[in-house]
């Protein structure tokens, strides 16, 4: 399941060769090409094929503009006089398998044979569900497939063209060769192709270098107080077929508080169809609050033919108060594609260098179809990361510290929202953040509600955004998806108290999940005069209390059958601390 579009506005032939191309212009000259500029050709030349029960099929369209919220417009070379497009989001939740296939195409006096065509891909489905194919026929009932576009990352609506090359060679020397594209997916989003062209050798480039993927900062906004050494990271690639030599990276920082960085490093070889990348570590720390820009930018002895992939330009933010790993730049909504259970949760990492600060406010938003998140409530958890020697990331890993809460009214979609953040103990605002640990700011979802993203990258395998779905998964949705979730600090008062703490193994509650009686195990040093059990909801409000007298040690049940789903707190009041544990109602 996926937010409609209008939710996101607010034979034994061998294929040898899979190369992917990044250039825009070829030097060279098909000798076969199509750039779809004649409709009326597309409908009597090409045939579709494949099997689907929904209402979509191949079409030609002139409209190049972006079909989805954010994405940018379809950038093959010759868009603006036709393509041909398969919208998989138009025809629903219906499982397809897609052709789209060329006229004969006569080869004979080609030696070589490489097919070249322009793209932009986008996909919904996890794992293997959505493939791209060309298959390559001799005559037009038997194909041999290739998989194409499998760098593309789910969710990924950013890119405005993708550009592939792959050498054909069992078409090499035949009168007549047919071309398939092919689809197969369940409710995606949109395949344009364009510009497709076949040529007697290898159209890429001979000299291309490229600069990409840029980590400049663990987070796109960083509070003044928790600023640490900056590091830089970024990739190199040679997209080119000769190899390349003295290749100089460049980086330039600049800020508005007046800060300047700047710093080269020198690779003497990268060969062709290659990447390296590039680590500078404990490089300056940020003195200030304001925009750091960060420009990356490449060049080798070699005449580079294709300058447009030699730079690129990165940023972050210095804040008083403000947590981000998004850019505020909205891309779209997303979710599992099968939620597991009543519940879906999804947040971001921050890591804390600085005593003396509490969390106390969350951002995040909110989009669902037919607005079905109004009158509903959602949770928020911070978590801090207590791991353990088990290499699966579990709840074990994770220890609740504070929550808040949002009942929702007749917010839009793509609204953002803030709301306190609350001690687990004291119920107050602020939670108490401790030097050199990770915490998570999460929101549960229901299956109903999507997390709105951007699409700035955190790669290198950097923890940003994480979703727990049935199991916690630290890549998220992929570096595609940055969930919108801040968090604000601000100083401790130092005057202010808490109680003391009991120890996380003094109070267990179980079943959890919950359905109809929940148990809680106390165990204490001495005995309580008094013992105190509250069960609080999301919003604060006590739901019952229960008081027992010279307690020590025991296991005491609470009837929770008319609890509504959803998540609640277990608080004990002792003489030795108090505690609270989170519990859920599954019914």
């Amino acid at each position: 399941m996926k937010l409609y579009p209008n939710i996101r506005q607010q034979t034994t032939l061998l294929l040898l060769a899979f190369l992917m191309l990044s250039v825009q212009g070829f030097a060279q000259t098909p000798f076969w090409s199509e750039d779809f500029a004649d409709s009326v050709r597309f409908v009597a030349q090409w045939k579709n094929g494949g099997t689907n029960p929904g209402t979509e099929k191949w079409k030609w369209s002139k409209n190049a503009d972006g079909i989805f919220e954010n994405q940018p417009d379809f950038g093959s070379k010759t868009a603006a006089n036709g393509f041909v497009l398969f919208n998989s989001d138009i025809n629903g939740d219906n499982a397809h398998d897609v052709t789209v296939t060329s006229p004969a195409i006569n080869c004979s006096g080609q030696n070589a044979v490489f097919l070249r065509f322009e793209n932009q891909y986008a996909y919904f489905s996890a794992g293997a569900t959505s493939k791209a194919e060309v298959g390559i026929s001799t005559d037009s009932v038997n194909f041999t497939y290739i998989q194409v576009l499998t760098n593309v990352a789910r969710n990924d609506l950013s890119q405005p063209v993708q550009i592939q090359v792959l050498e054909l060679p069992a078409a090499a020397n035949k009168p007549k060769v047919f071309i398939r594209f092919r689809w197969q997916g369940v409710y995606e989003y949109a395949w344009r192709i364009d510009d497709i062209g076949l040529f007697p050798s290898n159209p890429q480039a001979k000299y291309d270098l490229a600069v990409s993927n840029p980590l400049v900062n663990l987070n796109f906004a960083t509070p003044k107080s928790q600023v640490d050494t900056t590091f830089l990271i970024s990739t190199i690639e040679n997209k080119g077929i000769q190899n390349q030599s003295n290749i100089t990276l460049k980086i330039d920082m600049s800020s508005t508080n007046g800060q300047t960085f700047n710093l080269s490093d020198t690779l003497l070889t990268l060969n062709a169809n290659t990447k390296d990348t590039l680590l500078f570590d404990d490089l300056y720390v940020p003195r200030d609050t304001g925009g750091y820009t960060v420009v990356f930018s490449v060049k080798s002895a070699q005449v580079d033919e294709d300058t447009t992939n030699n730079k690129w330009t990165s940023g972050f933010r210095i804040t008083e108060t403000l947590f981000s790993k998004d850019n505020g730049i909205l891309a779209s909504a997303t979710q599992p594609q099968t939620v597991q259970g009543d519940l879906w949760e999804i947040g971001n990492l921050y890591d804390i260098v600085s005593n003396g600060y509490q969390a106390y406010e969350a951002t995040f938003s909110v989009a669902s179809n037919n607005n079905a998140h109004q009158g509903n409530t959602v949770s928020l958890l911070l978590y801090k990361i207590n791991e353990n020697n088990d290499p699966e990331f579990t709840d074990a890993d994770l220890q609740i510290v504070g929550y808040g809460f949002h009942a929702f009214t007749n917010e839009p979609n793509f609204a953002v929202i803030s709301t306190p953040l609350l001690d687990l103990n004291s119920n107050e605002q602020g939670v108490k953040l401790d030097k050199d640990e990770s915490y998570i700011l999460t929101i549960q979802y229901q299956p109903t509600m999507f997390v709105p993203y951007t699409a700035n990258p955190y790669p290198y395998n950097a923890i940003s955004t994480v979703v727990k779905n049935g199991s916690w998964f630290l890549g998220g949705f992929g570096d595609a998806v940055t969930a919108i979730m801040r968090m604000r600090i601000r100083p401790i008062n130092v005057t202010s108290t808490k109680e003391p703490q009991l120890a996380e193994s003094q109070l267990n509650v179980f079943p959890n999940p919950a359905i109809r009686d929940l148990r809680a195990d106390l165990e204490l040093q001495e005995v309580s005069e008094l013992v105190e059990f509250r069960i609080v909801d999301v919003a604060g409000r006590t739901i019952a209390t229960q008081q027992l007298e010279n307690i020590q040690h025991g296991t005491f049940t609470f009837d929770v059958s008319n609890l509504q789903s959803g998540t609640y707190f277990l608080h004990a009041r002792t003489a030795e601390g108090v505690k609270t544990k989170r519990f859920v109602v599954q019914k």
